[in-house]
């Protein structure tokens, strides 16, 4: 017909049956021969329904052994995921599976040829060691024939396995238990090991957010489906050992071969399960997204083609409906496969599927987008093939893509350097300013204009005098009178600084005393500084008051005061004393003159960080105080070299408030 439904074959699930056959498919296989297979949509969470349970099969197989076949499937493919998030996810409420079913004649012929290539193994290993225990001329007697040590030796590979998988006497005590540090139960089904058939293409580990005690359990007869795998394959192996102890003359063999034909008459059910894909479909800002959460196919039906059947199944709006992308994260060996198949991973394009990314890690989020057209009622449903592809016009389009990309990365890096420059200079203008107006009340001191007690003077003192704002010279007169008068103003600048927590609004900090350098230390400092960009900075740390007197003493001579922190390793500064008092003593400050030089600009913290990029002398990061988000308050200054810093002046204050 012509006319498809839009609707998807997915409707149909959510009012009927648990389980539609969507199509027959004859895949290639080796030079000339052909897979048959049937492919199967199936809600799992309604197949397991009372209601359905008892009587409805896929293509012969029992309801919860498909469930068994298809976590064993995704459980070995995605070797790291966890089981039970593999049975909790397939039977979701609107999640979705394609199942791709050998018929039974075919997986009856794999299994024999199975056990041949199995038994052929051993036999080759019993038959070295009969060759060498001969050479060695071991008295042990006649050597036993070949087909009875077969039996012997697969009877003790069996034994322990039957063991560990049989089943409780009560039915609902029989579903599967995570074990730390465990192999997967049903890496012996699906093993490379056996017939080169392992997991396909997979799309990621998925973790789920839930942790619902009264969830469904639905790995009930997880044990004693695992048994049956086992005992048909013995039953497969017990054949071939039949046939090789005829082979040897063992006549006795063969009643219980005849016996053995009877018993392995049906595959099982894991050798029938040829590949899968399970999805869920979500609706994401009004987008309706079919998101592909599992994907993995036998090797040989990989080769075959079977996976891009399976995903071609998934891309038709006439099984899966109306919907405005296939979402998937991929795991970087699948990547290729999916881009092949029109999916992208441009990051802009997959910025509105973010909220997926919590579901998985170590993978790369892809979508595909279908046209137009695809939902036309009279659009033949066409597959997607790369080679149809307008491949001139995709290479322009994500060519200037790139471009288009590149220059947003580079106009944001460009304003968030302006942004730290902006900051940088405003603290270079303040250090200058302070620095003046120290200048200025030395020079008035040094002339005894307008001295303590004394009567102002006129001319050029007086109008330098007269340059403080009304708000600063009120400020100082609040200030602590053991000040000395030069460092009043840089003392109320502080104690502004102190009583700006946005926490504590009400702070009444003062300073009550400072202390200055030796004059010689501070000037030789300077002059070996002269052409350096200086400004004054609060320093974080040290913890202990005798270690900021050391400094102020004797200067930064070393790297013993160097503070761990979440940036590296160096002299954390401060242009904030509230921040810088968050890592120095109880009531003390040590400023400190800095030479930055160039300032590389960091976010990422790397506590192994032990100097700056090369061409940089020094750090700005984001600070790690508790005024996150004020960059005034939380930013730091990073200096790895003591011989870039000097003291300026050890500042003692008290808190007022405290002492009411």
């Amino acid at each position: 017909s012509s006319s498809r439904n839009l609707e998807g074959i997915v409707k149909q699930l959510l009012v009927g049956q648990p389980a539609v056959c969507l199509t027959d498919l004859s895949v290639p296989y080796g030079p000339s021969g052909r897979h048959r297979l049937s492919v199967y949509l199936v809600n799992i969470k309604r197949l397991l329904n009372p209601t359905f349970k008892s009587a409805c099969q896929v293509a012969g197989i029992p309801a919860q052994d498909l469930v068994h076949a298809l976590a064993a499937l995704y459980d070995v493919a995605l070797g790291s995921m966890e089981t039970e998030i593999i049975y909790s996810t397939v039977s979701g409420d609107n999640t979705y599976s394609l199942v791709a079913v050998r018929e039974p004649e075919e997986a009856l012929a794999a299994a024999e040829a199975r056990a041949e290539r199995a038994l052929a193994a051993e036999r080759k290993k019993l038959q070295k060691q009969q060759e060498e225990s001969s050479a060695s001329g071991d008295p042990a007697g006649e050597p036993q024939p070949i087909g009875e040590a077969l039996a012997q030796a697969r009877k003790a590979l069996y034994v322990p396995l039957l063991a560990k998988y049989t089943p409780p006497d009560e039915a609902e005590l029989d579903h599967f238990e995570p074990e730390p540090e465990r192999t997967s139960d049903f890496v012996q089904f699906y093993s490379s090991d056996e017939d080169g058939e392992t997991g396909g293409d997979g799309d990621g580990e998925w973790e789920d957010e839930d942790d619902d005690d009264d969830e469904d359990d639905f790995s009930v007869g997880y044990r004693g489906f695992i048994r049956r795998q086992l005992e048909s394959r013995i039953q497969f192996e017990a054949r071939a050992a039949d046939r090789i102890k005829a082979a040897d003359g063992a006549t006795e063999g063969a009643p219980e071969s005849s016996t053995n034909e009877a018993k392995a008459a049906n595959p099982a059910v894991v050798d029938r399960l040829a590949g899968a894909a399970t999805f869920d479909l979500k609706t994401v800002e009004g987008e309706r997204v079919v998101h592909l959460v599992f994907l993995a196919v036998r090797s040989r039906f990989r080769r075959a083609g079977l996976g891009s059947a399976l995903l071609r199944s998934l891309k038709d709006p006439a099984i899966v409906g109306r919907h405005s992308a296939v979402v998937v994260h991929a795991d970087p060996d699948a990547v290729s496969f999916f881009a092949r198949w029109g999916f992208i991973t441009d990051p802009v394009m997959n910025e509105k599927w973010k909220e997926f990314a919590d579901q998985f890690y170590n993978c790369t989020i892809m979508s595909y987008h279908p046209p137009w057209s695809a939902f036309a009622p009279d659009h033949p449903a066409l597959p997607y093939s790369p080679r149809l592809d307008a491949k001139e016009m995709e290479r322009q389009f994500f060519a200037n893509r790139a471009q288009q990309v590149k220059s947003l990365n580079s106009q944001t890096i460009l304003f968030e350097r302006m942004r730290h420059e902006l900051a940088h200079l405003r603290l270079l203008v303040q250090s200058r300013d302070d620095l003046i107006r120290s200048l200025t009340e030395q020079l008035r001191l040094a002339t005894g204009v307008g001295a303590e007690g004394g009567e102002a003077a006129d001319g050029p003192q007086k109008a330098a005098s007269l340059s403080d704002a009304p708000e600063s010279a009120a400020t100082v007169e609040k200030t602590d009178p053991a000040v000395p008068a030069r460092w009043r103003q840089a003392a109320a600048r502080i104690e502004r600084g102190l009583n700006s927590d946005p926490r504590a609004p009400n702070g009444r900090h003062r300073v009550i005393a400072v202390r200055e350098p030796a004059t010689a230390l501070s000037e030789l400092w300077r002059h070996q500084q002269q052409h350096a960009q200086c400004i004054q900075l609060y320093l974080c740390g040290p913890r202990r008051a005798e270690a900021c007197e050391a400094l102020l003493e004797r200067g930064f001579t070393g790297a013993e005061h160097m503070e761990q922190g979440a940036f590296g390793l160096g002299f954390y500064l401060s242009p904030s004393p509230l921040t810088a008092a968050l890592y120095a003593p109880s009531g003390m400050l040590l400023l400190v003159w800095a030479a930055l030089g160039a300032t590389e600009t960091v976010v990422s913290p790397c506590r192994g960080r032990a100097g700056p990029s090369a061409g940089y002398q020094s750090l700005l990061c984001p600070g790690r105080s508790a005024y996150k988000g004020d960059d005034n308050l939380a930013r730091e200054y990073l200096v790895f070299d003591p011989r870039q810093l000097s003291p300026c002046l050890l500042v003692l204050y008290k808190d007022d408030a405290g002492d009411e």
